[in-house]
């Protein structure tokens, strides 16, 4: 599933690129290709969906301080070599192309969460770390419950996530982490969080006839706004990090991910053939997919601009070459560089423990 987002971002890349040099106005009358061509941001909220399952889980396996702080440094370790990395090749392109940019900017490529902005959000260098950006401050919440030695209370973790989203629908915060920590946004990760609860207690052992409905359903609720041509689907995308752009999100694209991802823990794994495989291998290049597929799209819009390449066949090109360069990407460069940090952060957690003893670290698996 995780595969299936990143494709769906890469998807909506490669459409806004064709729509592009085809000359498609952005008015009303062109808005069926429009919101065809946006329509993949909707991979994002997904993998929203799949990161507070996947953090409830994780979640279990550790406890207190020491616990809360080999969960961040491995979150850490796992996210930032490769966003660095990456981030460094297109600063260095902005550099060369002497393309104006502000501090705050490489400030929010470093950190992650954006201490330094009031109510208007910098965009970091690789922009799509805006997805990042929330994904931190989801993780800050994990790991103060862990600190407090209540890592295995799900229904309180997304408890209090929908507590904080409800809060900023009341109070207008000045600064865009308590912005992000009261978006509407967090629900998402609590929808997340509540299907695993429903995963451990069986509701999706079995395909029902309730889940296969509700897919129909989700899908065709994703699918009205496109062939309805509504102009709310470009909000969707744009307007994030507005209150009632977010809760506007969390309506169109958010439960409709809540139902896709509850109808996949249902499909059996299958035997380990072919298509299995190929699913796998996506799915552990996602994030790899996900930060280089910009890079491809760079490089297809040269070609078109250089070679008169068809439109159209760019575009379908995007869709080709970018799960390979994230394959390429993870082998090459995320797995090495996630087990070298991962030297790190258990030397790290060794001199915790050395230090305050009374700290608990990971339980056992």
């Amino acid at each position: 599933m995780r595969g299936v987002a990143a494709m769906l971002v890469v998807c909506n890349h490669a459409g806004l690129l064709a729509l592009k040099y085809l000359g498609v106005p952005d008015d009303p009358l062109h808005l069926f290709q429009w919101n065809l061509a946006q329509a993949g941001a909707f991979g994002v909220d997904i993998f929203f969906v799949i990161s507070g399952f996947v953090m409830a889980m994780s979640a279990r396996r550790f406890e207190g301080g020491l616990g809360a702080a080999q969960f961040i440094a491995q979150r850490y370790n796992r996210i930032a070599p490769l966003f660095y990395l990456l981030s460094a090749v297109l600063f260095a392109e902005i550099l060369r192309s002497h393309v104006p940019f502000e501090s705050r900017e490489l400030v929010n490529t470093l950190t992650f969460v954006p201490w330094l902005d009031g109510r208007v959000y910098h965009w970091p260098i690789h922009y799509l770390g805006w997805t990042l950006a929330f994904e931190f401050v989801f993780y800050g919440i994990v790991a103060t419950m862990i600190w407090s030695g209540r890592s295995r209370q799900v229904f309180l973790l997304a408890t209090i996530l929908i507590v904080f989203a409800l809060a900023g629908g009341v109070v207008d915060a000045p600064w865009m982490p308590l912005r992000m920590l009261t978006s509407p946004l967090m629900v998402e990760f609590a929808f997340g969080v509540l299907t695993y609860h429903a995963w451990l207690a069986g509701w999706f052992d079995r395909p029902a006839l309730r889940w296969n409905v509700l897919l129909l359903a989700a899908i065709a609720f994703l699918v009205w706004p496109i062939i309805g041509r509504l102009p709310v689907v470009h909000s969707l995308v744009t307007d994030q990090f507005d209150y009632v752009g977010a809760a506007r999100r969390l309506l169109w694209w958010g439960v409709p991910a809540l139902a896709i991802v509850c109808w996949t823990l249902t499909l059996s794994t299958g035997a380990d053939r072919w298509p299995r495989r190929i699913a796998r291998a996506i799915g552990d290049a996602t994030y790899s997919i996900y930060l280089t597929h910009l890079f491809v799209v760079r490089i297809v819009e040269e070609a078109i601009q250089r070679f008169d390449t068809p439109v159209v066949l760019a575009a379908g090109s995007v869709l080709v070459i970018s799960p390979i360069v994230g394959l390429i990407s993870y082998r090459l460069l995320e797995q090495p560089l996630v087990r070298i940090g991962q030297g790190w952060v258990t030397r790290m957690t060794a001199r915790l423990g050395r230090d305050c003893p009374t700290a608990t670290g990971p339980r056992g698996a």
